[in-house]
């Protein structure tokens, strides 16, 4: 496979070899349980537990809706975006007749006060600190007030950014964004109840995953 020009994650993602090639392996991952399952599942009980029952659900940045399903047998209604329009593709052939919009989440199609609950995972590491903060901006103009926040990203002691080999074989540019860096933006833009964990990642690659949640607070005048 020929390395992108500079690390471009779009478009590698966003072509149909790249985003197969994503999808492929991951499933392998799965498929063989590799890693640790239990703590995926930890991480999406939690953030369940913190929706309204019943209530709607945006996977922002779904890839190839991997995650959709656990949210629509756990009773959710979910919607999907992705900028990738051929993974887009690939989630709609597994999740037949689930909203799935091509969309960016530092600026989405949707009205204010839209959604219940956002599930973000590993998307905010292709964003930089800037661009992530955009992103979480947008996220408290979609979200209602009360509503559930999950993001995951890698993270470090410093804000920095690498051009590393992707599991799947590319090359693609990540993002590592600190605690405090998450934090703040967090804060900024209305959220609270904020729990943020730091864990190795748990495929054991060498490097550590943020995780965190928190409650949309919005002040009213």
């Amino acid at each position: 496979m020929t390395p992108l020009l500079n690390g471009n994650h779009e478009e590698y993602y966003g072509s149909r070899t790249g985003a197969l090639l994503y999808s492929q392996y991951w499933q392998k991952v799965i498929r063989e349980n590799r890693g640790n399952p239990q703590k995926g599942k930890d991480r999406f009980t939690r953030f369940t537990s913190m929706v309204v029952p019943g209530g709607k659900i945006l996977d922002a940045g779904c890839g190839d809706g991997f995650t959709i399903p656990y949210f629509a047998r756990a009773g959710f209604q979910v919607s999907g975006i992705d900028s990738s329009s051929a993974m887009l593709e690939l989630a709609a052939e597994r999740n037949p007749g689930v909203d799935l919009i091509r969309a960016d989440i530092r600026k989405t199609p949707f009205p204010g006060n839209c959604f219940d609950g956002i599930w973000s995972g590993g998307v905010m590491l292709h964003l930089s600190g800037e661009e992530m903060g955009t992103a979480m901006g947008e996220f408290s103009r979609i979200m209602k007030n009360g509503g559930a926040l999950f993001i995951s990203t890698r993270t470090n002691l410093k804000d920095h950014t690498e051009v590393e080999q992707a599991s799947e074989g590319d090359l693609t540019e990540v993002h590592y964004h600190s605690t405090g860096r998450v934090l703040e933006y967090l804060e900024k833009n209305s959220f609270r109840n904020i729990r943020i964990y730091v864990e190795r990642d748990d495929w054991g690659r060498p490097f550590d995953y943020l995780f965190a949640n928190a409650l949309l607070r919005k002040t009213t005048s």
